[in-house]
């Protein structure tokens, strides 16, 4: 996730909000470490993982670079918790944009039952919900993880099949890349197998283990709108785009969104995108 912002206030100022964090030991530079902070320890508990710390932990990133607002730019879940901060945070967040992740408005019921009885067990987002099983599965070789997932979510994999077979693992959804694509190399899998060795694959699963809480926690804003002006890119070749909000999204009929963009890129053969205007219209 990307934050732009102006109108800068000293980081830690009365009214930032810092002192309601209980991450305040940081200094190095401040935001670096409350970065690094977030990435190796504070998700590793599915609880600490909620959309009320995602969207905190936006907040206070703001704080540390001393703005008073900020536009934030956010890619799938990072997509995801950009629209909740400016749902929750119109006073803080001046506009957003998000790339694959549709804005979801918040169902009627918990979503986790939704999923069971829709798509099955083997659907991955519930697949993971057991502790442990895909954690230990993703851990036994991140090299292979980062490079199978990378690549099996991206144009050049679609589509993928997000059911796991029975009796298979949750790598078996994304096929073993016959060659690297042009955009991913061997030094950036390595770069991120490296973090996940360090980290595991706990904190990111547990974002998937929070459906069902996010949606209790956010009871108070259940119909309520996004007021700020909003971007939503997705891609022909993009799962995300199917998602549920998606639809409404690109037609330019959101239903809990008032100033949106929205724009839908093209793949070509190459695998680059490229944006098609005709399908680019301002509401």
């Amino acid at each position: 996730m990307k934050a732009h912002g102006r109108n800068r206030r000293p980081p830690n100022a009365p009214g930032s909000g810092g002192g309601q964090c209980d991450r305040s030991h940081l200094a190095r530079p401040r935001w670096r470490q409350h970065v690094d902070h977030v990435h190796t320890r504070a998700y590793q508990s599915d609880a600490s993982l909620t959309i009320l710390h995602t969207v905190g932990d936006v907040i206070r990133l703001i704080d540390e670079l001393g703005e008073n607002h900020a536009v934030l730019v956010g890619h799938d879940w990072g997509g995801s918790v950009a629209w909740n901060a400016a749902l929750m945070r119109p006073d803080r967040v001046r506009a957003v944009a998000s790339l694959s992740a549709p804005y979801q408005p918040r169902p009627d019921r918990p979503p986790m039952g939704t999923l069971r009885a829709s798509a099955g067990d083997n659907y991955y987002s519930v697949y993971v919900q057991e502790p442990d099983v895909a954690d230990e599965e993703l851990a036994r070789d991140p090299r292979a993880t980062v490079r199978c997932a990378l690549y099996g979510a991206s144009a050049d994999g679609y589509p993928w099949n997000p059911v796991i077979p029975d009796g298979g693992r949750l790598l078996d959804i994304w096929p073993e890349p016959a060659k690297l694509p042009g955009w991913l190399t061997e030094e950036h899998i390595n770069t991120c197998a490296t973090d996940f060795e360090r980290t595991g694959f706990t904190a990111a699963l547990n974002w998937f283990r929070n459906y069902d809480r996010n949606w209790a926690l956010t009871n108070p804003w259940h119909d309520a709108v996004v007021q700020q002006p909003a971007l939503y890119i997705t891609g022909d070749q993009d799962l995300g785009g199917m998602g549920q909000g998606a639809a409404a999204l690109i037609a330019g009929r959101p239903r809990c969104l008032i100033c949106v963009r929205r724009s839908c890129c093209r793949v070509a053969a190459t695998g680059s995108s490229r944006s098609n205007p005709s399908r680019s219209t301002r509401h």
